[in-house]
Formats: structure tokens, C-alpha cells, sequence
């Protein structure tokens, strides 16, 4: 077996491993062709191919990066601890088993935002199974920029002046215009790299994607 073989199925088991967790923070993958993932580098960082020019990316062109909300994840936690140890002391255990409950679905839903860029869609993906997902066609996209959000349009699904906005954690996010004038807003910790693949999916000139 050749060594580009032997590559390409590390790949395929990993990518699939990956898909069973539901998520793996800090990924991100941009494959042109159907070769194998590029060698990460001594530093652990994957080596990411480089989108071509507008216009020319192919249809196996794929980004895709996971944010974890790092704020509800620790107040949810330090909310669990508070609540074992009112179970302790003062054997609040009904209601107590409840909300920890309903802290743990929130998790579940809402802990993680996953950005895809497909050869054909957008997709936004909330949590760990994914239950709550938005998926936008590229074919429909006339701009996207990067955006600043203000500290009172919070965090999940929001309503904004700009549109409907998914967000996670943080402030940074990508504007995205449609053909029929509406917009909404995708929250990212790498909002460079993602308008970088949309335009390459999606043939957007430059002049109207870059800030």
C-alpha cells in the first residue's frame, strides 16, 4: 500500500470519528480534490490549502471550524456545582435533579457553534448533535463582510438590526447579503477565514466580500 494511500485512509477514519463526536473544536479543513488532508506542521496546526481565485474553487472546496460558548459552558458549570451542594446540605434533590437537567440540555443544544462551507451550503450547527441546525445556499449569497456585534445582542439565536444572527461566544461575526436584500449574521472567532471560503464557494468577487 502506498503512503498517499495510507494518508488518505487516516483521513477517512479521522474525518469519520470526528462526524460520530459531533464536533471537534479549533478544526478547520479546506480539501480541493479528493487527495488526502494536508500534514500538520512540528506546532500541531493543520496546514490548510489556500482557496484559489474567485471564480475557480471547486466543487470539493470545504472549510468548517467549531466555537465553543465558552461563558455558558463555565457558568453552567459552576451552576451545577452550587446545586450538589445545596442537594447536600439542604436535600433539594427534585428540584435540583430538574435544573441540572435543564442546565445539561442547554449544553447539549447550545454549547458549540459549527460553520461549514460546502461545495453548495452554509450550514450553521448548534451543539454536539446538531439539533438545531441552519443551512443557507451559497448560490443565493451578493456580499459578505466581517462584523462587529454589540455586547446586548447576546448569545444563541438572536434578532438584530442587520437579520437573525447564530452565535455562540464572543463579538466577532460575518455579515452575509442575499439576493432578495436580507441578511443575517454567523458568529466566528475566525470571521477572515470564513468570508476567505465562502467567496472561494460561492465565486463572490473580492471587492464585495472584503471589508
Amino acid at each position: 500500500m502506498s503512503s498517499e494511500e495510507k494518508q488518505y485512509i487516516t483521513h477517512v477514519i479521522a474525518d469519520g470519528f470526528r462526524r460520530f463526536m459531533g464536533w471537534c473544536p479549533n478544526t478547520r479543513v479546506m480539501q480541493n480534490g479528493p487527495g488526502p488532508m494536508s500534514q500538520a506542521p512540528a506546532g500541531g496546526t493543520l496546514a490548510v490549502p489556500q482557496a484559489g481565485s474567485p471564480g475557480q474553487a471547486g466543487p470539493r472546496d470545504r472549510y468548517q471550524h467549531t466555537q465553543l460558548g465558552t461563558i455558558q459552558i463555565a457558568a453552567s458549570i459552576i451552576a451545577i456545582v452550587i446545586i450538589e451542594l445545596s442537594m447536600v446540605f439542604f436535600d433539594f434533590y427534585l428540584p435540583s435533579i430538574l435544573i441540572i437537567a435543564v442546565l445539561l440540555i442547554a449544553l447539549i443544544l447550545f454549547g458549540s457553534l459549527t460553520v461549514s462551507v460546502t461545495g453548495a451550503e452554509l450550514v450553521v450547527r448548534f451543539g454536539a448533535v446538531g439539533i438545531i441546525t441552519k443551512r443557507f445556499h451559497l448560490d443565493s449569497m451578493v456580499a459578505v463582510t466581517q462584523v462587529k456585534n454589540s455586547w446586548y445582542y447576546g448569545w444563541g439565536i438572536r434578532w438584530t438590526p442587520g437579520g437573525p444572527l447564530y452565535n455562540v461566544a464572543g463579538f466577532d461575526a460575518i455579515e452575509v447579503e442575499l439576493a432578495d436584500g436580507k441578511k443575517f449574521r454567523v458568529g466566528t472567532d475566525e470571521p477572515e477565514e470564513l468570508i476567505r471560503a465562502i467567496r472561494s464557494a460561492a465565486n463572490l468577487p473580492v471587492s464585495r466580500t472584503l471589508p
